[in-house]
């Protein structure tokens, strides 16, 4: 049965490879106008379609109403992928051939929206709070990130909730970047990386706008399949109950799998411990 489950990732791997070498194999193409810092509201990609012909004809027309400057990049883009990468998505993803290539067109399509923002100078405001650090490598080679949530003020990053969410996730994703570099490099890299986060027993961290970001964070997420391999929330107090009611939806099965709770751990105890 594990043989047969290596051949078929092995085998969507391979198509995944021949795709990318298609013209606009990973390019995702819009049913809808698309402006380069708007969200993607919907796709044709993720549109379920009667039959296969149909699809690809509805596909074609989509593709050629997506402006040229856009298609062109996210060709380029759809290059720079690797095998380890897309072999990531695969093990991710593979489950549904179907929503694996919408997955990766999807990254695709991210990927050159934040090419630019990936410095921390992108998001001045979370850049100042220092709330995200990297603490280098686990035992196992993981890199760590550690979470401040004392240094946390997720409501004073812009002029409105959208804007403080954006430069938050923008501040976020550069450090997933620099986390998912380090696991790549030996002498111990990993693949993965590990968030520890040191609670604040703050009532105001339940605000909407807190949640909201917590939402980017999951969402971020996808971006970097079988990249966590760990969360670690040290000292949550216990109005993190009600918050974890809200959380614990977004996750799926394997990241819940992978979050631990240290009720009276410090980050200090928790490193001397490990």
């Amino acid at each position: 049965k594990t043989m047969k489950l290596y051949q078929m990732d092995d085998a969507l791997l391979q198509y995944l490879l021949i795709l990318q070498n298609e013209e606009d194999g990973f390019v995702l193409a819009e049913t809808t106008s698309f402006e380069e810092n708007d969200e993607i509201i919907s796709n044709i990609d993720a549109t379920v379609i009667i039959t296969k012909k149909d699809e690809e004809e509805v596909r074609i027309k989509a593709l050629e109403q997506l402006p040229e400057s856009i298609r062109l990049s996210r060709r380029k883009e759809a290059k720079k992928l690797d095998s380890d990468t897309l072999r990531r998505f695969v093990l991710s993803y593979g489950y549904d051939q179907k929503i694996l290539v919408h997955k990766v067109r999807e990254h695709v399509a991210w990927r050159v929206r934040n090419t630019e923002v990936l410095l921390p100078m992108s998001a001045p405001l979370v850049a100042d709070s220092g709330v995200l650090q990297v603490c280098g490598r686990s035992t196992h080679g993981d890199a760590v990130l550690l979470f401040d949530a004392v240094r946390w003020y997720p409501w004073l990053y812009g002029e409105s909730s959208a804007q403080c969410i954006n430069q938050f996730a923008k501040y976020t994703t550069f450090f997933f970047e620099v986390a998912s570099r380090l696991a790549d490099h030996p002498p111990l890299g990993s693949q993965g990386f590990i968030i520890l986060v040191s609670m604040a027993d703050r009532p105001t961290l339940l605000r909407p706008i807190a949640l909201r970001c917590i939402y980017a964070i999951v969402r971020l997420l996808d971006h970097y399949p079988c990249r966590l391999q760990a969360v670690y929330l040290l000292g949550a107090p216990p109005l993190f109950s009600a918050a974890w009611k809200i959380i614990r939806p977004w996750l799926d099965e394997k990241t819940i799998q992978r979050t631990f709770f240290f009720k009276n751990a410090t980050r200090n105890l928790f490193y001397s411990s490990r």
